[in-house]
């Protein structure tokens, strides 16, 4: 199958971020903290620096999010096309067909390793060890069907914890609360009085109900679609352009590991913006390296999904309490750990993912406005 060379920069960046995300959990889990290093060469320096950008990685899906969806959702009101329960069935399909058997693998994961260990990690002792993961008191996690259904209807950080000791789950509720939030934005800015007090009131109430964290990751998500609205009126980038703006976005990455989280999260989420701007430069004549990247980007999301929970199992029931010191084997380690992490995700993806259209026109043809 062949990919459209015009996403091809756009499919890197997501996959770069998931993999960020998921090399800094490998690290966490098999690694010492860089503090206990003894005598970091450069390359271990370099290592541990890449391996520590899982937060803003994040904050990268973010802003893509907010191009992608939010660009379309505002083209689609603005041209009298959009119908909300249409747009909620695409959002849930594309999302449920990933996380409840995830949520389901998660069950499996914990339960099993669990008991394999009597709970040791499980029950939160190496929390502090690991810095993420199951934790205790409020930390600790949770495998209760009040847990598993208030993941599946994205409550977790509002209502419920993350299911289990699957962490990553917590910007999956953030996500959808702005698929939620942004269509009602738009009824708020570009319909008529009405039907946007009506939006804008909704608006307010879904909100106050969202916590901190929601509201400061959505003002992220608007950037991408005010990237998404700016791309429109820039010419066609140059591959100057986008140099300038790859470079910037590698420098406020750099930055933000001297900054606040927050200041940290900003630029970053700035940064990624700009860079959306240039983005449809890049291509491939290499047919083969384009279907790859695309590829790596396809099961992204499975990835994010079921990483942390097989990582937490492995480290807890094979490893667990030991970390290592940066070394050759610790390294070869690691990379064989990575490999089969990534070709189970890939596995899901090819059982689940994909077949995210199918369950998609099946939806629409069963519960569509238009049929």
């Amino acid at each position: 199958m062949q990919t459209e060379n015009k996403y091809l920069g756009f499919d890197f960046l997501r996959g770069f971020a998931a993999f960020l995300v998921v090399i800094s959990h490998l690290r966490n889990f098999l690694f010492v903290d860089f503090s206990e290093v003894v005598n970091p060469s450069l390359f271990d320096q370099a290592f541990y620096f890449v391996t520590g950008l899982g937060h803003q990685a994040v904050m990268v899906f973010f802003v893509l999010s907010g191009f992608f969806v939010g660009g379309s959702v505002w083209n689609k009101i603005q041209a009298k096309k959009f119908k909300m329960f249409d747009y909620l069935i695409i959002r849930m399909s594309r999302l449920w067909i990933v996380l409840v058997p995830a949520l389901l693998f998660t069950l499996l994961c914990d339960y099993y390793g669990s008991y394999l260990v009597s709970g040791d990690g499980y029950n939160g002792i190496w929390h502090s060890l690991l810095s993420s993961g199951p934790g205790v008191g409020e930390d600790a996690i949770d495998l209760g069907f009040g847990a598993f259904f208030g993941n599946l209807l994205f409550l977790q950080t509002m209502v419920v914890p993350v299911y289990g000791s699957n962490g990553p789950l917590w910007s999956l509720a953030y996500e959808f609360w702005y698929y939620i939030a942004f269509p009602l934005l738009a009824f708020a800015i570009l319909e008529k009085k009405l039907v946007a007090l009506l939006a804008l009131l909704v608006l307010m109430l879904v909100l106050y109900f969202a916590n901190p964290g929601i509201l400061i990751g959505f003002s992220y998500w608007l950037l991408g679609w005010l990237a998404s609205m700016a791309i429109t009126h820039f010419k066609k980038p140059s591959y100057g352009r986008f140099l300038l703006a790859a470079l910037f976005f590698l420098a406020m990455l750099t930055l933000s590991k001297f900054t606040g989280n927050i200041w940290g999260e900003v630029i970053v989420a700035i940064s990624t913006g700009v860079l959306l701007l240039s983005l449809t430069i890049v291509s491939s004549r290499n047919q083969t390296i384009a279907n790859i990247v695309s590829k790596f980007s396809d099961f992204s999301y499975s990835l994010y999904l079921f990483h942390f929970p097989f990582m937490a199992f492995y480290w807890f029931v094979l490893v667990a309490p030991v970390q290592f010191q940066p070394s050759i084997l610790a390294y070869a380690h690691a990379f064989v750990l990575l490999m089969v992490c990534l070709a189970f995700c890939f596995l899901m993806y090819w059982i689940f993912e994909r077949r995210t259209l199918e369950l998609r026109n099946w939806m629409l043809r069963k519960f569509s406005t238009n049929s």
